[in-house]
């Protein structure tokens, strides 16, 4: 898993949960579904997908990301206008306090809520729920991915030191020239350590 977007994630969680939106035991970060009857409202914050969109730099590889990240808000009632408002009202919300910082405390390069799509559950659960899912567009930089590299049980490749002899292996060892010592090939690579 990519360490941005988990530490993207869990700044949203911490700012929606300071903020009460919902009861903050009720923020999930993952999809949770179907949500319990006695835990609504709720809320999940979670991904989809993550696109590289461009090559910043290289040595070390620095990469222009983004991710689509979802709030899902859920709401249960019996009264459709009255969880209708309910939904919006909470929206609103997430929508006021993820804009707020459009760096999720640098976190991030930016956040924009691109959408937001209705739902209702009303099959395979106990009592029906509304759902509202507000699809946001986050854009971050990060490194190529090298920490396989720097575990404690992997040396990092530094070099190479190479020693042969030139000379034909089809040759028998009694029809070889006997070669003098300045006739030994020797390399040395060094590689820059990032």
């Amino acid at each position: 898993m990519s360490k941005k977007r988990k530490e993207i994630r869990n700044q949203i969680l911490s700012v929606l949960r300071a903020a009460r939106v919902v009861n903050p035991d009720f923020i999930k970060g993952n999809r949770s579904i179907p949500y319990e009857d006695n835990k609504l409202p709720a809320i999940s914050v979670y991904t989809r997908a993550e696109d590289q969109t461009e090559e910043i730099a290289q040595a070390p590889r620095l990469l222009r990301k983004r991710i689509d990240l979802l709030v899902e808000v859920a709401v249960t009632g019996s009264d459709d206008e009255k969880v209708a408002d309910n939904l919006d009202d909470l929206c609103e919300k997430v929508e006021q306090y993820l804009s707020s910082d459009d760096s999720l405390n640098k976190k991030c390069d930016d956040i924009i809520l691109q959408r937001v799509d209705f739902d209702y559950i009303g099959e395979g659960v106990t009592k029906p729920y509304h759902t509202a899912l507000l699809v946001f567009m986050v854009k971050y930089t990060d490194y190529a991915p090298r920490d396989r590299f720097l575990q404690k049980d992997i040396t990092p490749f530094e070099g190479v030191d190479a020693d042969w002899t030139v000379g034909h292996d089809s040759l028998e060892d009694d029809d070889l020239v006997p070669q003098e010592e300045d006739d030994q090939a020797h390399d040395t690579v060094n590689l820059p350590q990032v």
